[in-house]
């Protein structure tokens, strides 16, 4: 059976530096996910980020909820939730990111002839 102690230590590894995250800036230890420089749950918000832009999803209940556990969890523990926003930007799309500008509008002309 596996103790607390047991997942703690499976997730940092002892003596292990602290490092700043590079999206939300709190000080970390290494979770072992390769050298990204991510704190854990940055790791994961930029990996739902991803799978969310891959797919072409729309944000469900389903994602939503994770995305809020996710970010609740990195602000509670010192991360700056502006700046996760920013770096996850498929996961909090503003309103008017995806509109077409008015300069890469349909022409008059080509509306007339459709």
């Amino acid at each position: 059976m596996t103790t607390r102690k047991d997942k703690r230590r499976a997730r940092f590894t002892r003596g292990a530096p602290l490092f700043k995250c590079n999206v939300c800036h709190r000080l970390t230890r290494n979770p072992d996910h390769s050298g990204t420089m991510l704190c854990a749950e940055c790791y994961e918000l930029a990996g739902l980020d991803n799978y969310v832009n891959d797919n072409g999803m729309v944000l469900d209940a389903k994602i939503v909820a994770e995305r809020d556990a996710l970010f609740a969890d990195a602000v509670k523990h010192g991360g700056d939730g502006e700046r996760i926003k920013k770096c996850c930007d498929y996961l909090w799309p503003d309103e008017d990111q995806f509109a077409i500008p008015a300069d890469l509008s349909i022409p008059a002309f080509l509306k007339r002839a459709a």
